[in-house]
């Protein structure tokens, strides 16, 4: 099915000279990667900033241009469209993210074979769900829960005993930021010798990534009722827990991106500059066509590709009782086996010392 409704800007000119061979491959001449919005602003403070810096970072060093495309809209037809647009102007490689692109891909990926598009933080599908990868797209998935659960680990070693989460809708990555928090903070709670119930999390869904009263009344109970922070990962709604912290003399822990803010405690990023590096370097060394390990696939990467972590460096290291030396002895038992952090979503992981409680 092809979109209608096409209203694109282009933010960026397009400097390329493209050249089509036999079934459509892309010739060395074309020299531009593109960035479709999922209809928000480049200095969003969220995937199309994190997406956008990472693709033009790369491209400066490389020796390509960048292109964007911000749709009128942020509905499935009007990212198709603006993947059409991007492909009518020659462009041949398209970088994209989030749960927002994944219909439109799937739309697209068959009806533009020689369009190789880059997926971040999803995977194509149609209106019913079922799920395809075609050859010419690629798909990186993170592993939310070793972020959490680092996030969660800093916040008991920091002596915190009292801790929420605020998730949007019910996706697979939100749960396992949850999950992945709930064993990082029993992880260390079990490592201080605490005691069963000494660590409580409460948690809880609001079935959207936007501003919402609802979101805000819990936090401030939360806060009201001793809570010391909240992990957040409801998308917009993180600005009413922050405000709900400000005003209850709490804390906040971010997930995918970090920003300055009095309020901030830590962040457990995604490092979208990494894997994008990770992918166009593949991409470039196959003379821009999705490898044979690559096409069709999805990579899952964490922090054994440094793709995950928290947002702090040994130079700026805000914590005391999480040295900095120990965090990088724990991301490296981490990623060697030692700590085994499940990414199942099935059901809430076995707890030893906290309690958690869906409220």
């Amino acid at each position: 099915m092809r979109y209608r409704g096409k209203g694109i800007c282009v933010l960026l000119a397009l400097l390329l000279t493209v050249g089509l061979a036999g079934c459509g491959e892309q010739t060395e001449s074309a020299r531009t990667i593109a960035v479709v919005t999922d209809g928000g602003s480049l200095q969003d403070g969220g995937y199309n900033q994190a997406v956008y810096e990472g693709v033009r970072d790369w491209c400066e060093e490389a020796g390509y241009e960048v292109a964007c495309y911000e749709p009128e809209g942020s509905a499935a037809e009007d990212l198709y469209d603006s993947m059409e647009q991007a492909y009518e102007d020659g462009v041949r490689v398209i970088v994209v993210a989030g749960s927002s692109f994944e219909q439109p891909v799937y739309e697209i990926q068959s009806q533009r074979s020689s369009l190789q598009i880059l997926l971040l933080d999803g995977e194509p599908h149609d209106i019913d769900y079922n799920y395809e990868t075609a050859e010419n797209v690629h798909c990186v998935l993170f592993q939310e829960e070793q972020a959490g659960f680092l996030a969660g680990y800093a916040a008991v070693a920091e002596g915190y005993r009292s801790l929420g989460f605020v998730g949007g809708v019910k996706l697979t990555g939100v749960i396992q930021y949850l999950y992945g928090f709930l064993q990082g903070a029993d992880q260390a709670a079990y490592e201080l010798r605490l005691e069963k119930g000494d660590v409580t999390v409460r948690y809880t869904y609001s079935d959207t990534f936007d501003a919402s009263d609802s979101v805000a009344g819990t936090c401030e109970a939360w806060y009201g009722k001793g809570v010391r922070a909240i992990f957040s990962a409801c998308g917009d709604g993180v600005e009413n827990v922050l405000s709900a912290a400000a005003s209850g003399n709490g804390l906040v822990i971010l997930s995918d991106f970090s920003r300055q803010d009095d309020r901030v405690f830590t962040s457990a990023v995604k490092r979208f500059d990494t894997a994008i590096a990770l992918s166009l370097d593949s991409l470039e060394k196959n003379d821009w066509e999705w490898s044979t390990a690559a096409a069709g696939q999805t990579a899952t990467v964490g922090l054994a590709e440094g793709c995950v972590g928290l947002d702090a460096a040994e130079d700026t290291w805000p914590f005391t009782g999480l040295g900095y030396g120990d965090y990088t002895l724990l991301v490296q038992d981490i990623v060697d086996g030692y700590i085994a952090i499940s990414d199942s979503i099935s059901q809430e992981p076995t707890l030893q010392v906290v309690s958690a409680s869906e409220n």
